[in-house]
């Protein structure tokens, strides 16, 4: 960025850096920028607005090489690469966020808190590709999925929170899903969603964070499982065969 200066360097395993730098309006951007294994960088991008704004931390999803970045903004949105990230705080502080991002640089998916950016934001992704996230927070409501924790002191509480493999980097897209012997329609889907299964299988349904919304186990191949209880929105698909494969699908419930 014009006239700012790297500070507080964090270097990741995987040759990506991310943390924050002065920003011409004298508070603080974030930056994300990856180089070869010769130090030769590859691409890079600052992001952040008016107010403080900044990157806390990265990890390597080991399934498919993207990047898992977390950070803070005190701005109404900043844009990191192509996608906006809105605050959703009214009074515009403290917002954290999640964002995965591929091998060239593009956000593949996101999530965003109305609260928790304002001191490090540590990631995590297991080899199943759920991620792991912990902070602290001091809004008197702080809110994850369909999580809501109370602070009504105001001090600073630390939380964790485990979230399920980001739908943009696994099986699906919106359309109906044929994948290993499994066929899942329609999707999207609004009350009654078909999954065609090769011998006993089990599902579950959950949440972008990870929380179980139904499950159950699949008999025969014609299944119709009712979703109607399931609030609308993104969720996942968890299929596992009795040879422990295993298979995740993004749907869309309306």
């Amino acid at each position: 960025m014009t006239g700012g200066f790297m500070i507080d360097l964090y270097i990741s395993s995987k040759h990506y850096l991310a943390r924050y730098i002065p920003s011409p309006l004298g508070n603080t951007d974030g930056y994300v920028a990856k180089f070869t294994k010769t130090g030769e960088p590859i691409w890079s991008f600052s992001f952040g607005k008016d107010e403080a704004d900044f990157g806390w931390e990265v990890a390597i999803n080991p399934n498919n090489g993207n990047l898992l970045l977390t950070g803070g903004f005190n701005s109404a949105a900043i844009k990191i690469n192509e996608d906006y990230f809105n605050n959703p705080d009214v009074l515009e502080q403290d917002a954290g966020f999640l964002a995965e991002i591929d091998t060239m640089g593009n956000v593949v998916c996101k999530a965003i808190f109305n609260g928790g950016g304002d001191d490090w934001l540590a990631v995590a992704v297991d080899n199943d590709g759920y991620m792991y996230l912990g902070g602290d927070y001091w809004v008197h409501k702080f809110i994850i999925g369909s999580d809501t924790f109370s602070n009504p002191g105001g001090a600073e509480k630390f939380f964790v929170t485990k979230i399920a493999p980001c739908p943009g980097t696994i099986n699906s897209v919106k359309k109906n899903v044929e994948i290993k012997d499994i066929k899942v329609f329609p999707n999207p889907v609004l009350d009654y969603l078909t999954i065609e299964v090769e011998g006993k299988t089990g599902y579950r349904i959950l949440s972008v964070i990870g929380k179980c919304l139904q499950e159950g186990v699949l008999l025969s191949k014609n299944n119709i499982i009712d979703v109607r209880s399931i609030s609308n929105g993104i969720c996942i698909l968890e299929t596992t065969n009795s040879k422990g494969e295993r298979n995740i699908f993004r749907i869309i419930k309306e």
